[in-house]
């Protein structure tokens, strides 16, 4: 792996174990999604990928996320009720993913995929 993927890899990672260690309160306090949760000033894309989400997903798809990170805009793909795969390539950002989303979506799962580490 390049060293431009493996610091992105341990960034992600060490981001996540530090929400894992702050406890239940910084994982599960519900927290902003989406596009509320991104600084106004780069709000704007952001507003349209959720746009996109409601207008062409529907509760009878199936979607692979790939790069979830810790759920940021999972919730929006969980509020249309299609059957959600969340993937990414750090553990502990799927395990505060499930914690977040998990529990309270029943059609989000998570999968952990390192194959190029």
């Amino acid at each position: 792996m390049n060293n431009d993927k493996k610091t992105e890899y341990l960034r992600y990672e060490a981001r996540a174990q530090s929400l894992l260690a702050a406890g239940t309160s910084a994982v599960e306090t519900a927290p902003v999604f989406g596009a509320l949760a991104i600084s106004p000033i780069y709000r704007a894309p952001y507003i349209y990928y959720e746009q996109c989400i409601r207008r062409y997903i529907s509760q009878d798809h199936d979607v692979l996320e790939l790069g979830a990170g810790t759920g940021l805009h999972t919730y929006a793909l969980a509020q249309t009720g299609a059957r959600v795969v969340s993937s990414d390539i750090s553990s502990h950002s799927l395990k505060v993913l499930s914690k977040r989303i998990g529990g309270g979506a029943e059609n989000v799962c998570c999968g952990h995929g390192v194959s190029s580490i």
